[in-house]
């Protein structure tokens, strides 16, 4: 699949998101105790491989409660999320999705959105100046079992490698409020990257 490159052919984004009011991202919520234990519990031999991808088969990235605050998908809310019912002409580019863990002041069960991505975890030989990446945390690292309970996900695009020995990376968003970019260090553990063809204006 192709989500990646579908995304941002659809073009209603500059009529849906309005640049000139848009804040700062609040900081990604750590995952719940119970989260991380029911991650645990839920652990096989086999995912716990250390090649393996923490998020389960199918689990896209998605961007969904779009408000009109928000400038781009730098400040957009990704979570984890199953498609139900993929995009098509009909839906003018929108899949139909169901997110694995609790969307913030919302009791929608599904979502209507055009923005997905799949990743899978990030290693350092992928990382370059300007890759488009998600992640979450810090530049301290996190367990396996903690990023499998992380439902939130925030977009960036590597700044920097001044670090990557050490085992971290500068990382940057688009901050649409102060019209300027914003950069924060980030372990590589906490960070996937992007599949897929994605825009170059990001």
């Amino acid at each position: 699949m192709k989500f990646a490159k579908s995304l941002f052919g659809f073009t209603a984004l500059t009529a849906v998101l309005l640049a000139s009011c848009a804040t700062a991202p609040a900081p990604e919520p750590e995952p719940e105790p119970e989260a991380v234990a029911a991650a645990t519990e839920e652990w096989s031999e086999e995912a716990a491989a250390p090649d393996a991808d923490y998020f389960p088969a199918g689990t896209v990235l998605a961007g969904i409660r779009l408000f009109d605050w928000q400038g781009d998908l730098y400040t957009v809310p990704f979570y984890t999320a199953k498609i139900v019912t993929p995009a098509s002409e009909a839906t003018l580019g929108a899949a139909l999705v169901e997110p694995t863990g609790k969307v913030a002041d919302s009791a929608d069960a599904r979502f209507r959105t055009p923005y997905i991505f799949e990743s899978r975890p990030a290693v350092a030989e992928d990382l370059a100046v300007g890759v488009l990446v998600f992640a979450m945390g810090d530049a301290s690292p996190r367990t396996r079992e903690e990023l499998a309970a992380t439902t939130r996900w925030a977009l960036f695009r590597v700044k920097s490698l001044p670090d990557l020995g050490k085992g971290t990376v500068t990382l940057e968003y688009r901050d649409t409020y102060w019209n300027e970019w914003k950069a924060g260090e980030y372990h590589v553990d906490n960070i996937r990257l992007v599949l897929g063809e994605a825009s170059t204006e990001l």
